[in-house]
């Protein structure tokens, strides 16, 4: 796979984590690669993309995807900058979508618990 900036390749790993309910945390990122390891030291899943050679994008290179640890329903990775994105047609659709009813879609939908 393919893409064509660090920030799209980071939103794509914080997805990917969120909704399988794990934890994870970018290690030391250099200029052409970003480094994404689980948060538990138990578990073996990482993801190492580097940048092509001569290329603009980044592709993932090397990766274990398989989680041993237990699921994380209070995930940092949960922002209010993540949500916007996710849910941004539905706020344009319904702008008097209610707080209440918004919390409990994302706990249905994502399994995730959101503060505020």
């Amino acid at each position: 796979m393919l893409f064509s900036s660090r920030q799209e390749l980071k939103h794509a790993i914080d997805t990917y984590n969120i909704k399988d309910a794990r934890g994870m945390r970018y290690l030391k990122n250099e200029n052409g690669r970003v480094r994404a390891i689980c948060k538990d030291a138990s578990c073996k899943w990482f993801i190492y993309p580097k940048r092509l050679n001569g290329e603009v994008g980044l592709q993932i290179r090397k990766w274990h995807l398989d989680h041993i640890c237990i699921p994380v329903y209070d995930n940092k990775l949960l922002t209010s900058t993540w949500l916007g994105k996710y849910y941004v047609k539905k706020f344009r659709n319904a702008p008097n979508y209610k707080l209440i009813d918004f919390r409990k879609e994302v706990t249905l939908k994502l399994g995730q618990h959101v503060s505020r």
